[in-house]
């Protein structure tokens, strides 16, 4: 009897599939890792970054021709980024001492949103006074170093200090300049009116 062997061959493409398939989990996983790091970097350059800027506010009391007290209010870029206005809001909060009144108010003034009525305040001074035609106003003008953001009457402090009531000097409030975009601050101080 005749016994024939089977007789193994080895191919030579035996080694190339699993190469081939290695290769490609790797030509993969790096293509995800490159869709992956380049949308998180786009992420990340698209947020907005909070401006750095020295600011500062002061209140001054004036009277009128009635001889009524009003508060006047100076907003002072001193340095730093440039700021646009409409992406900034205004939050104020003070306590009246008065005679026989105390009312506590907190009122936010915005500059994108629209809920300020032309003239908005407050407003940059060109040469001590606001330009008017809506040049200046707040939410259509950029702050810059040097720039002075004011109220020029009793009416447009009303609309930042939420009230029409007369102020006094050595009234306390509280100031907030919120950056909208990250919703930080970019000012808090808390004055007492000259």
């Amino acid at each position: 009897m005749i016994v024939q062997r089977k007789v193994k061959r080895k191919s030579k493409t035996d080694a190339v599939s699993p190469v081939i398939g290695v290769m490609l989990m790797i030509v993969v996983t790096i293509i995800i890792a490159a869709v992956v790091s380049a949308f998180a970097g786009g992420f990340a350059e698209s947020q907005k970054k909070t401006p750095s800027a020295q600011l500062d506010v002061q209140i001054q009391t004036e009277k009128d021709a009635s001889g009524s007290y009003y508060a006047q209010m100076l907003f002072v870029h001193k340095g730093g980024d440039p700021i646009p206005t409409k992406d900034l809001r205004i939050v104020t909060q003070w306590t009246e001492y008065g005679i026989s009144t105390s009312s506590d108010v907190r009122n936010s003034v915005d500059g994108s949103a629209g809920n300020i009525t032309t003239p908005s305040y407050p407003c940059r001074l060109v040469n001590g006074e606001c330009p008017g035609s809506g040049i200046g106003d707040f939410g259509n003008v950029t702050w810059r170093t040097g720039d002075i953001l004011a109220t020029v009457d009793a009416a447009s402090t009303a609309k930042i200090l939420g009230s029409g009531t007369p102020f006094y000097p050595g009234t306390p409030v509280s100031v907030d300049i919120v950056y909208l975009p990250t919703n930080e601050l970019v000012l808090h101080k808390d004055v007492v009116t000259a």
